[in-house]
Order: C-alpha cells, then structure tokens, then sequence
C-alpha cells in the first residue's frame, strides 16, 4: 500500500486553505506528463533526421548525461523552458550524449520521469568520431549545452552562459520570426 503525505491526502482546495492558514505552502502537483516520459537510442544521421522534421518549429536541443553534475542541475530549467514555450510552436529535446548510459537507461529513463521531461528524449548509440563530429559542429562539445535550430532548420549558434532568462529571450525572438 502507497503511503501519502499529509499534503497529497487533503484535498488540493483544503489544502490550499490550509496553508494559507498555517502560513506555507503545500508542495507543487507533480508535473503534468499527459504524454508519457520515453528514452530511445538513436545515432547521429536519426538525430538529424527528427531534427529535420521540425522544420517549421523552432528545435531546442538540451545535450547533457545523467553523470554531469552540471547537467543535472540545470535540466529543471530546460523543462520549465519546454512547458513555457511549447505552445509557441518550441519543440523541445534531451540529447544523452554519454553512450556508457545506455547500460543503465532504466536509471536515465527514471530522472527524465522524475523530472516530468515530456519532450522526445534521446539517448546517442553511434560510433564515437561520428558523435563528436556532430557534438563539434554545433558547439556542443562541453556538457551542457544548449543546440538551437530555427524554423528553417538552421543552426543558431548558443552564446554561454546559456541562463534561463537569457534562453528564453533568444527562444521568443526566434519563435516570433515566421
């Protein structure tokens, strides 16, 4: 039997109530995953294929591994950016760079559940020299980093640091561009 917390067993209205009574908040809902959260290994020419058939929205490519602290830190603000700016015409996609993961994708696939990440999350299954080729052209060589294609597919170089704030001003502007 799954326990509850005290917030998840009162109702959202009384527990609302409640916490303006008591003075705290109830945590947030868990995230909305309508869609459900999937992992799949693709190599370099698939990659370029999904990206390709978003012509017409803008891509924005999260390259990150579950083994970067960084990476990790930075991957709620990715998701926040995705339910921001989805229904602006945003596709958004993780990118597992780190192939070695693909050995423990049940544990990738659990942070992306946990992170509510609803996007087409990829994991890379491709020969090194042909990753890193890819990782290089598009200035993704460090991990994380942001790709970024507009709605006619072209690159759009990311300047660091690639805070929140600053992503999304790049991301409106490139979105309002039809």
């Amino acid at each position: 039997m799954k326990r509850l917390t005290f917030w998840q067993a009162v109702p959202p209205t009384a527990a609302l109530i409640l916490g303006i009574l008591v003075g705290c908040e109830p945590p947030p809902p868990p995230p909305d995953t309508a869609k459900p959260v999937e992992l799949n290994a693709v190599t370099i020419a698939e990659l370029n294929g999904v990206i390709a058939s978003h012509k017409g929205k803008v891509v924005l490519i999260d390259v990150w591994f579950l083994g970067c602290a960084p990476c990790v830190k930075r991957f709620p603000k990715f998701v926040e950016l995705h339910r921001e700016l989805k229904a602006d015409g945003l596709v958004c996609i993780t990118l597992d760079t780190y192939r070695e993961e693909l050995k423990k994708k049940a544990d990738v696939l659990n942070f992306l559940k946990q992170q509510g990440a609803d996007t087409q999350n990829l994991i890379v299954d491709d020969k090194e020299a042909t990753q890193d080729a890819w990782q290089t052209q598009y200035d993704a060589v460090a991990t994380p980093s942001y790709v970024i294609f507009d709605r006619n597919g072209k690159w759009v170089p990311t300047p660091a640091p690639e805070d929140k704030q600053n992503m999304t001003r790049i991301l409106k502007k490139l979105l309002a561009e039809k």
